[in-house]
């Protein structure tokens, strides 16, 4: 199918789609993309290709876990086709959608929809011949038009933008081509994507990394302060573990497929995970919708922001961070080795009073222990974010170390890592 679009001043029209604004909150749908949803069809029942399948899976997990319902949402264009003998008929067409068998369960609980939203309108024509014996019926009448408009000296129309005399550029060879292509190249189509969804008010899980880019500029309904900041701790986790695992596994797909005993399990991990995290998600939900939308008091929504983020930064610190006992004793330690440099030089010599410089660094130390953790204790009364502490109580049965090999191939591990180093 070869791609024109129209030319002249409909060039200048901006297509776009609308979405019903979410009167019930954020916790009722979450958006993401056909490669968010491709790349997790893959990881069930097909092969992932590169490390941004896994990156873009993770995106579908934290959707499907944190929404009751999550819509795919896909770019489409309205393609006026001509076919050999000039005759017209219209479809919408969208990103293609792979591997949906491998989502049965998920489609039978009614968890995931799937909506287009259009973003261009083309014309589409079966064969180059074709396209260019259009191009030029249409070249001869707009030379009508214009000697007919010269001869009754009439002003150029511009109301009928799609006529037959409408000029046509060239966009693209096939429909892949201009989703792969076209769109992800440009921002004014981007933008008549994902428009539509941010101003629903929705938080998106978008797996393609361009637009994700452009998305990442702009400010969104996403839970910020808890998924970003989880994400931190994590990466900063993976980082110290760069020598013992070569490919990092996000956070919510190292729990998924640590319980699943094989990849076609992953439909059922998910299930099992939506209603442990049920509560903890209408909880984590009610806090943003409060803090975004339901506070008067400017203050008073920065400070439970705050608390979000730093009672998700702690919580994620007891798998990521070494345990307040060890940091104890590493203290104590240093504490014992400085001690012992003073002594050597002579710093500590006189008993009475050298006794009493121990004695006054010990003290030092240990009311410095008591006034953090005192700290800690003060900050976390009253305030806790059950899917932090959800999260961490999975992660710490996670075992990284072979993880992906349980369930990737040869062939995938090699191509994920070949994309790691190359990036």
């Amino acid at each position: 199918m070869y791609l024109y679009q129209y030319g002249g001043d409909s060039k200048k029209l901006i297509h776009s789609y609308r979405i019903e604004t979410l009167d019930n909150g954020r916790l009722h749908t979450g958006y993401i993309d056909h490669v968010a949803i491709n790349a997790l069809g893959k990881l069930i029942g097909g092969e992932l290709t590169c490390f941004e399948d896994i990156s873009a899976a993770e995106m579908a997990l934290k959707s499907l876990i944190f929404h009751e319902n999550t819509i795919v949402q896909r770019p489409s264009i309205k393609v006026e086709i001509v076919d050999k003998t000039s005759e017209t008929f219209h479809i919408n067409q969208a990103p293609n959608l792979e591997h949906e068998e491998a989502f049965s369960v998920l489609y039978e609980k009614q968890i995931i929809q799937h909506h287009i939203g259009g973003i261009q309108q083309l014309i589409g024509f079966v064969d180059k011949s074709t396209a260019l014996q259009h191009i030029k019926y249409r070249e001869q009448k707009a030379l009508e038009e214009e000697r007919l408009r010269k001869k009754n000296g009439l002003p150029r129309s511009t109301l009928n933008l799609f006529s037959d005399s409408t000029s046509l550029e060239y966009v693209a060879d096939s429909y892949d081509d201009f989703f792969k292509k076209i769109f992800l190249n440009d921002e004014n189509l981007i933008g008549s994507y994902i428009n539509p969804m941010i101003q629903s008010g929705s938080a998106l899980y978008l797996g393609d990394t361009t637009v994700s880019k452009i998305l990442n500029t702009i400010a969104t309904q996403n839970a910020d302060q808890f998924f970003n900041v989880a994400e931190k701790e994590w990466h900063d986790y993976l980082d110290i573990l760069k020598r013992r695992i070569e490919i990092p596994v996000p956070l919510f797909l190292s729990v998924v497929l640590n319980r699943a005993n094989s990849r076609i399990d992953i439909p059922k991990v998910i299930l099992e995970l939506r209603d442990e995290f049920l509560d903890a998600r209408r909880q984590l939900w009610t806090m943003f919708d409060e803090a975004d939308h339901l506070l008067s008091d400017t203050r008073q929504s920065i400070k439970l922001l705050n608390s979000i983020e730093n009672d998700t930064k702690q919580a994620l610190r007891k798998i990521t961070k070494q345990s307040d006992q060890l940091n104890a004793s590493i203290r104590c330690d240093s504490l014992g080795r400085a001690i012992s440099l003073l002594k050597i030089a002579g710093y500590i010599s006189c008993a009475k009073y050298g006794n009493l410089i121990v004695d006054s660094l010990i003290l030092t130390c240990a009311l410095e222990d008591v006034f953090n953790y005192l700290n800690r204790l003060k900050f976390n009364q009253g305030f806790r974010v059950d899917a932090s502490h959800l999260l961490v109580k999975n992660l710490q049965n996670v075992e990284l170390k072979g993880l992906l090999k349980k369930h990737l191939s040869d062939r995938e591990l090699n191509n994920i890592t070949n994309t790691l180093i190359n990036s």
